[in-house]
């Protein structure tokens, strides 16, 4: 597991608090383990945080992150365009 994804799960359970997350299908619905509209905007500033980025308004929907396979895809595009 590279350390993208590392981070992002660390991030997941941090706010949402469940270990759980760490063993899950990466396509996993989130708001199963209740990842509601208030611990999505934690992770998102976590996330901007910790790989030093701005998430386009496009990707700050629920329904953009709501996965870690969705999560990993928006670091990594947003990650790509810096360079």
């Amino acid at each position: 597991m590279n350390d993208m994804i590392k981070k992002i799960i660390e991030i997941v359970i941090r706010n949402i608090g469940s270990e759980q997350i760490s063993t899950l299908d990466p396509n996993y619905e989130l708001s199963q383990y209740g990842m509601n509209s208030i611990i999505f905007i934690h992770i998102v500033v976590d996330l901007e945080e910790t790989f030093d980025i701005e998430i386009p308004d496009e990707y700050l929907l629920i329904t953009e992150m709501n996965t870690l396979s969705k999560m990993t895809d928006v670091i990594s595009t947003v990650l790509d365009h810096q360079n």
